[in-house]
């Protein structure tokens, strides 16, 4: 992304390696897409089993749980 986006992308965790082979994952982690401004946006959690579930920290985007 620019350095002048106005989205973060964060993460818990350093990195998540996928074994395409189990479908597993190396570790568990969230990668957060944020609004710079308000950091209100989606949370992607990655669990142990590769399963991605995605949740919302503001009410007002449709379609997504709240976190």
């Amino acid at each position: 992304m620019a350095a002048e986006s106005n989205r973060l992308v964060q993460s818990n965790v350093a990195s998540l390696n996928f074994d395409p082979r189990q479908g597993l994952v190396s570790s568990t982690g969230t990668v957060s897409v944020l609004a710079a401004a308000t950091r209100t946006g989606l949370h992607h959690v990655v669990g142990i089993t590769g399963r991605i579930r995605s949740c919302s920290t503001d009410p007002a985007i449709a379609g997504y749980a709240s976190c």
